[in-house]
């Protein structure tokens, strides 16, 4: 430690901080610097969030509300959503595929005003934006789980 850095370590340990409830950052290694928050409440909302999102989505519960070639109509009442499966085969004029062999799953939650979203899903590397751990995917598997093959 160099005789500089020790002198301001002290200096800063013996006055006293202008405000005692200010947040701070300190980095890994070892600077102190201001938070990216300016509130607690607003560092409880934020942690909130980062744990909501890194943490693991508890499984869907699939109810099979309706089949045949062209669809498959899924809901998920706990959630209040539902997914409905459009494979290759379906006759729909509405549906833009961007290849013969992709499925879309269009996913509806049940609140007003809400978006729908339609994923294009592959075979081989499930929702072209999510990947494998889509919603979308999951749906797929639970009709497949129901006897219903959307890539036969």
């Amino acid at each position: 430690m160099t005789e500089d850095l020790s002198k301001r370590l002290l200096r800063s340990e013996r006055e006293p901080a202008e405000n005692d409830r200010e947040l701070v950052r300190v980095r890994r290694d070892g600077r102190v610097g201001p938070s990216p928050v300016a509130s607690k409440a607003e560092l409880a909302e934020s942690a909130e969030r980062i744990r909501r999102a890194t943490e693991p989505e508890t499984p869907r519960r699939f109810t099979v509300k309706r089949r045949n070639d062209n669809e498959l109509i899924l809901f998920v009442d706990d959630r209040k959503e539902s997914w409905i499966v459009y494979p290759p085969r379906s006759q729909y004029e509405f549906l833009e595929r961007p290849t013969a062999a992709t499925v879309l799953v269009e996913y509806h939650p049940w609140t007003p005003y809400s978006p729908t979203v339609m994923h294009e899903v592959e075979a081989s590397t499930g929702c072209r934006e999510h990947g494998l751990s889509c919603g979308a995917s999951a749906a797929i598997q639970a009709g497949v789980r129901a006897g219903w093959n959307p890539f036969a």
